[in-house]
């Protein structure tokens, strides 16, 4: 299993990054291996929408399914991988209002099965580096 817990203060009201964070397209602005983003059902994010990202990784294109776990305005958006899927991900953005802006909290877990629990390691060193860099570049984006 891998968990990594990673936060960054943002200079910008609660409700922008909020806003901005629930809109699984701005994803495109801020990942640099992302192709593509679409959800369903359009409009807002709810529970239980399904984000698909399209990811160029190690030379090769991969969907990734998740589903909105909860959503809790300016305090929380919490995905989970369809049931069923190997890698079994989960993750929640926590937001937090604090004198400087915004503090941003990513709570992001794999708990493999089967054969997938293999790569764990090998995943590990590349996860915590994506999350602080993803979380930085949020930030960037947002500040700019």
């Amino acid at each position: 299993m891998f968990n990594e817990i990673a936060s960054v203060i943002i200079h910008r009201p609660v409700e922008m990054v909020y806003d901005f964070m629930s809109q699984p397209k701005n994803r495109l602005i801020y990942d640099p291996d992302l192709i593509d983003v679409r959800h369903t059902p359009d409009g807002p994010l709810q529970i239980g929408s399904e984000i698909v990202e399209v990811r160029g990784m190690m030379g090769m294109k991969n969907d990734m399914v998740t589903i909105v776990a909860a959503l809790e305005p300016n305090r929380l958006i919490s995905y989970q991988a369809r049931e069923g899927d190997p890698v079994n991900a989960f993750g929640h953005y926590q937001f937090e209002s604090v004198p400087e802006g915004t503090r941003l909290t990513l709570n992001f877990t794999l708990a493999p099965k089967g054969l997938m629990k293999i790569a764990v390691p090998l995943w590990s060193g590349w996860l915590k580096k994506n999350i602080t860099k993803g979380l930085q570049s949020i930030k960037n984006v947002l500040e700019n």
